[in-house]
This record gives C-alpha cells, structure tokens and sequence, in this order.
C-alpha cells in the first residue's frame, strides 16, 4: 500500500459521514499492528509521528520504515506530523512525503504565533 494524503482521507470520511482515528505510532511493531487491524477492519487510519520520534530518527527515516511496514497491508493511511514544534520540522515531513503536517506554537507566546503566519 501507500500512504494517501490527509486532505484525501478526511474528505472521504467527510462525505460518508465517518471519523479516522489516529494513533501515534513510535515504532514499526505499533504501525505494524494499526495497519493489520486498520486492514482487517477495512477502516482508513492515521498514523502520527511527533517531535519526541525525530529526536532519535529524522523524519525521513520515520517515513520510509512506515512505507516499509505498511507494504504488505491493504490499509487506506496516512502519515501525518502531529504537533511538530518548528517549520524547519513540518518542511522536512512535507518533503519526506508526510501527507498532513500540523505545527503547533502553543508554548509560544501569541506574539511568535502571529508573526509565524
């Protein structure tokens, strides 16, 4: 299989009138799991990655062991950055092919969140 983007897996959801749940996914035993289940089910998944994983891997290392272990599964799934803390780190999700990313400043003042728009 191959991940599809979040944009795609949301508006299908949206028009059917269901909810994608999302799991974070630390290691490639826990995607392993999701996307057996998520296939065994027929039931489209997310599948998160967040700053605490890059601190060890770097997102494009993330990304190709999630595209390794989801080769055998018939999951509908995405990857998708989940409150990434920088640009710098939504930017190297987006050109490892993460298909959602989500950058958070809430630990921020609201003056750098302005200004990040």
């Amino acid at each position: 299989m191959s991940f599809v983007s979040m944009k795609d897996l949301v508006a299908d959801a949206a028009r059917a009138g269901y909810a994608v749940p999302a799991f974070c996914c630390w290691s490639a035993e826990v995607a392993d799991t999701i996307l057996a289940t998520a296939a065994r089910l027929s039931a489209p998944v997310i599948l998160l990655h967040s700053p605490v994983e890059f601190a060890k891997l770097a997102p494009s290392v993330m990304a190709a062991g999630a595209r390794a272990v989801a080769a055998p599964h018939a999951a509908k799934a995405a990857i998708h950055l989940d409150h990434g803390d920088s640009v710098e780190m939504g930017l190297a999700c987006v050109e490892a092919g993460y298909g959602g990313v989500m950058v958070d400043f809430s630990t921020r003042s609201f003056d750098e969140n302005a200004a990040a728009l």
